[in-house]
């Protein structure tokens, strides 16, 4: 579900009407969710900044306030989605 809200987050970027349609940004809107989709977090370097504060009404509780956390972050919502994706019937 947390991986979810980030990629619905990054998907919206698309959409926005600053800047959006810019072929550089979507570049890198689209590099950022492939190394996610591909698990590459050292990708992120490129993408994210060492400051990044994430905020979710979904998740208050989880607290990110720079990339390493992010990353940390992501590697949970990884297990947790290839446990529940492995129960699945």
């Amino acid at each position: 579900m947390k991986l979810l809200n980030l990629v619905v987050i990054i998907f919206s970027i698309y959409f926005l009407p600053c800047h959006a349609g810019d072929p550089d940004n979507v570049q890198v809107v689209r590099s950022m969710i492939e190394a996610i989709n591909n698990r590459d977090l050292d990708a992120l370097d490129q993408y994210v900044s060492e400051s990044i504060v994430r905020h979710s009404a979904a998740t208050p509780d989880v607290k990110v306030t720079n990339l390493d956390e992010f990353r940390d972050f992501l590697k949970t919502d990884f297990a947790v989605m290839s446990h529940h994706n492995s129960q699945a019937p």
